[in-house]
């Protein structure tokens, strides 16, 4: 049994559900739909969990099912090549713990960089559409991101181990649970 509440645990595991679950999915709507079955699961069956250490990795797992199910009542659309062991679900744990860094870090640089950033990675604006939303003409949003995203990269190699695509986006990522030494980082 868990000594934490659901208010807790969606407080802190929300953002990253969604994210894992978006990428299994890729449609928004559908995203929030399963995202509220997780966490019904997760609250009628919170009172099974033995170990509060493993709370994490009990909660993908549930969201990894629920995936699972939700392509299984689709007949017709196979089954795609979602998280299939518990290496995976780990592999997933460390995803999204890098994803804490990054969110972390991006709250570390100068304003102007941190919210186009957020914008552009967390929101996954274009940079038309974060012109539109802020104000900033095209090219300075072009640039915004160009510069904030060298900033990001810098600080992240000083915590994380990172993998990049061919494309240049971050395929892996591994992050220690320390961003003091980030946050203190002009």
């Amino acid at each position: 049994m868990t000594s934490m509440n659901l208010q807790t645990i969606y407080d802190t595991y929300y953002d990253r559900m969604i994210s894992y679950i978006r990428g299994k999915v890729n449609d928004p709507h559908l995203t929030e739909d399963i995202c509220q079955d997780v966490f019904l699961k997760i609250q009628s069956d919170l009172d099974k969990l033995k170990d509060e250490t493993k709370l994490e990795a009990w909660i993908f797992k549930i969201a990894k099912f629920t995936v699972i199910d939700f392509y299984r009542s689709k007949r017709f659309e196979p089954l795609p090549d979602v998280v299939k062991s518990d290496v995976q679900i780990e592999k997933n744990v460390a995803v999204a713990q890098g994803i804490d860094a990054i969110k972390t870090i991006i709250d570390t640089l100068p304003d102007k960089y941190a919210r186009v950033l957020k914008l552009f990675k967390l929101k996954k604006l274009t940079a038309r559409e974060i012109a539109a939303e802020t104000g900033l003409s095209h090219s300075a949003v072009k640039s915004r991101i160009l510069r904030g995203k060298a900033m990001l990269n810098e600080k992240l190699k000083a915590c994380c181990d990172v993998q990049y695509s061919t494309d240049g986006s971050i395929s892996d990522i591994n992050c220690t649970d320390n961003y003091s030494r980030i946050i203190k980082q002009p």
